[in-house]
């Protein structure tokens, strides 16, 4: 991968540059989350799914062992028990069970009990005997037959009766077992094995009289496709959580490049455009438009480029006149010309600063203007008030001109005559300058007490022609003709 600028800074500034982009980075999260999910979800689902299956093929037993129960007429069953139970007992022999078997009965009810096997392809369905002294006389590793059939589907087809057989119990449901005998209730617990008849679950079904539990009917309901319905619905469900975990992570990983990735390498590219090609701001963070912090981000720093864009140009542009004034002072440097009355300066540095002007005006940079002032009746103050008050008039006269045309030299070329060179806000601003300066001379006028302090100065003021002066002094006999032509008329306007 190609190292960009940014990156090589970075390292030369000993600052770790991570390779790994915000889009992996999500990519390998939303992976690990998918698959988090997805192992979840498995988990989750096969024990609901179990559960769901046992109980299911639990309570399909009891419904079977319940039909079972009705098909007996109450004294049958009844009679059968006892005679099984007096055989376990040993006080009658097999032949009184054996009379049993051929009754029409018995024989009727062992059709409907296969039937019903075949029918809903069970395992097993068989009445017993359940022999309360011996449930509760188990010891392990001796014979332990609990129960004594009734009878038993299971051998029908091959015509074996298995009436008075035997029969033991899974010592592990034995708890459950005394249980039934004690309660003559149904256990909650699920009875599943996988023994001779393969994986099946028992329902073993109370029969009691009196309140006692004289035996049970047991149906054991075949469970070998247990496996397979489980392993089926395992992969359905993943196969579906990869399909909507897939493409749930395509459409957030698409969102996240537009509103996110994109946005911010966006900025970044914008940022090193900046930084390396001229620092000049375009609007391309201005386009962003995610309607969140990264868009707030995107004009922020694009506000940040413009201010820096600008500030680098007003920076260029006053090293630029700094360097010029620079020039300038350098011609001017070691003459410190200065009116000894007023503090501006003197006619010697106006000569001096005809000279650069007239330098810069053969140089192509003739934008500046001259403002001539010429005060009315000094000499009447001098000859009226004595030439201190006529000082003090000079002095105040000056300190007007210097305060409006605060940002250009002001001369003192003559007894009377003042002259300021306006440039850069000065000589944009001359108009409004003038009409300042005549407000001021007239405030001061109007509040002045004694006729000293009062401030009457007639003014001239011309900018430089392109195309039609050749130097500063057409300038200044323009601007010297206006200055005459105020003295006339404030002149006429006193008379």
């Amino acid at each position: 991968m190609k190292e960009d600028s940014l990156d090589r800074q970075y390292r030369s500034e000993g600052i770790r540059v991570v390779k790994i982009g915000l889009l992996k980075k999500n990519m390998i999260g939303i992976i690990l989350l998918a698959i988090s999910v997805c192992i979840s979800c498995i988990i989750v689902g096969y024990q609901i799914s179990k559960k769901y299956i046992f109980t299911y093929y639990n309570n399909t037993a009891y419904e079977v062992a319940d039909i079972i129960y009705k098909m007996f007429d109450e004294r049958d069953l009844y009679y059968y028990l006892d005679m099984v139970k007096e055989y376990k007992r040993g006080n009658i022999g097999l032949d009184s069970l054996d009379k049993i078997v051929v009754s029409e009965d018995y024989q009727e009810v062992l059709q409907q009990m296969n039937i019903i096997r075949e029918s809903m392809e069970l395992n097993d369905i068989y009445m017993a005997y359940l022999d309360k002294e011996e449930l509760l006389t188990y010891e392990e590793g001796k014979e332990w037959n609990p129960m004594v059939y009734v009878f038993d589907s299971y051998y029908i087809p091959e015509m074996v009766y298995s009436i008075g057989q035997m029969g033991g119990l899974n010592p592990v449901y034995r708890n459950e077992a005394i249980e039934i005998s004690n309660t003559g209730k149904r256990s909650n617990n699920y009875f599943i094995s996988e023994g001779e008849f393969g994986y099946n679950t028992s329902a073993i079904y109370p029969i009691t009289k009196n309140g006692e539990t004289l035996g049970v009917i047991g149906v054991e309901v075949p469970m070998v496709k247990l496996e397979e319905i489980i392993a089926h619905y395992i992969r359905n469900t993943l196969l579906s959580l990869v399909l909507v975990t897939g493409l749930a992570m395509a459409i957030y990983l698409c969102y996240l490049y537009k509103f996110m990735i994109h946005p911010i390498n966006t900025i970044k590219q914008e940022v090193e455009h900046f930084m390396h090609d001229g620092n000049r701001a375009t609007d391309r963070l201005n386009k962003i438009k995610t309607g969140d912090e990264i868009e707030a981000l995107g004009h922020e720093v694009y506000k940040m480029e413009i201010k820096i864009s600008d500030y680098i140009q007003r920076l260029k542009k006053a090293l630029e006149e700094k360097e010029e004034i620079g020039k300038e002072l350098n011609i001017v440097s070691g003459i410190a010309y200065k009116d000894p009355l007023t503090g501006v300066k003197s006619k010697a540095a106006y000569l001096e600063a005809v000279e650069i002007i007239n330098d810069h005006i053969k140089r192509g940079k003739p934008d500046f203007a001259v403002a001539i002032f010429d005060l009315n009746d000094l000499k009447y103050m001098n000859d009226t008030y004595g030439h201190e008050a006529g000082d003090n008039y000079l002095k105040n006269a000056c300190r007007l001109i210097c305060k409006i045309f605060k940002s250009s030299p002001v001369y003192r070329i003559g007894g009377d005559e003042f002259l300021a060179i306006l440039n850069k806000s000065d000589y944009e601003k001359r108009d409004d300058l003038l009409d300042e300066f005549y407000r001021q001379m007239k405030i001061k006028k109007n509040t002045a007490t004694t006729k000293t302090e009062y401030i009457s100065v007639a003014v001239g003021i011309t900018g430089f022609r392109t195309g039609e002066d050749q130097s500063f002094q057409d300038v200044f006999k323009r601007a010297d003709g206006l200055m005459y032509e105020n003295k006339k008329e404030m002149k006429e306007h006193r008379e």
